[in-house]
């Protein structure tokens, strides 16, 4: 399930209603002491339970829709929203960084004719922008047995084989 995606997803149509469906998963949320989550309306997120949680700890959210068939379930497999949120943040910041070091490169080598900021700046900030991406992926993989185990409890608890998109 490790992958080069940093958040896999999956649909699924699996037969009865949504109210059906969130009862069974409240249900096994409710029986269960290697996993929690919460069930909302029509999103129902499932997490490592606490004695094995750690930083790099996945979530799967499902969105449940009616669909003609039964309930089309859409799941997200995802860090948690503060580890998610954090290289949101350090993505766009980097990509700010370069957006402002592209226009004073510029400027430089226009009117200086040196454009050594350009030269030393953009490889670096490409690079940083490399190494998130690389621990990104060194979590993914710390977390990878938890997130086939939070796969595997899914298809136990529908009953059924889920391939990921």
């Amino acid at each position: 399930m490790s992958s080069f995606k940093l958040r896999p997803r999956f649909k699924k149509v699996s037969s009865g209603s949504v109210e059906e469906h969130r009862v069974h998963f409240q249900k096994i949320i409710d029986s269960t002491d290697e996993f929690n989550g919460t069930v909302a309306n029509v999103m129902v997120k499932f997490r490592i339970a606490e004695k094995d949680n750690h930083y790099w700890s996945p979530e799967l959210t499902l969105m449940l829709e009616e669909h003609e068939k039964g309930t089309l379930i859409r799941g997200l497999y995802s860090p948690k929203s503060s580890v998610w949120t954090l290289f949101a943040f350090a993505y766009g910041s980097i990509a700010m960084l370069l957006a402002g070091l592209l226009v004073w490169g510029g400027v430089e080598w226009q009117m200086n004719d040196n454009p050594d900021l350009i030269y030393t700046g953009v490889p670096v900030l490409l690079g940083a922008a490399l190494l998130i991406y690389l621990i990104a992926q060194l979590g993914q993989k710390v977390g990878a047995e938890q997130m086939f185990a939070l796969h595997h409890f899914f298809e136990d608890s529908i009953r059924d084989r889920v391939h990921i998109e």
